[in-house]
């Protein structure tokens, strides 16, 4: 029975460490995603400072005559709401791709889960 047990208690190490390896491969990857995202809503927040100021410096110009100013300030709007739609693009891919990945590693680390119950004791 001891040598029976022991190769089953060294598969039940072995999956025990690789469900640890998929919880951590897990995390890390929330890690990341909240990373890019993160990333991602500050590069956004600066474009849109920007853009506002742009917006107030054309403004400017149109209150000291310049009528290209007006033209150049609807322009400047739809660039923003471009990258804005861009962004959100980007964004929903990559949610959906971080999903994929997230699934990928639930099942593997369901698998093992399983495996690991069905060893005899």
């Amino acid at each position: 029975m001891t040598t029976e047990k022991k190769p089953t208690e060294e598969k039940y190490h072995l999956l025990t460490k690789e469900i640890h390896e998929q919880e951590l491969k897990a995390e890390d990857l929330q890690i990341e995603q909240r990373r890019y995202f993160e990333q991602i809503e500050g590069c956004t927040n600066q474009i849109k400072q920007e853009a506002e100021q742009i917006s107030t410096l054309y403004e400017e110009l149109a209150y000291f005559g310049d009528s290209s100013a007006l033209s150049a300030i609807g322009d400047n709007q739809e660039i923003i709401r471009q990258v804005q739609r861009t962004v959100h693009e980007q964004e929903d891919k990559l949610t959906t791709l971080y999903q994929m990945v997230e699934k990928q590693i639930q099942e593997a680390t369901e698998t093992l889960y399983s495996e690991r119950g069905t060893l005899e004791w």
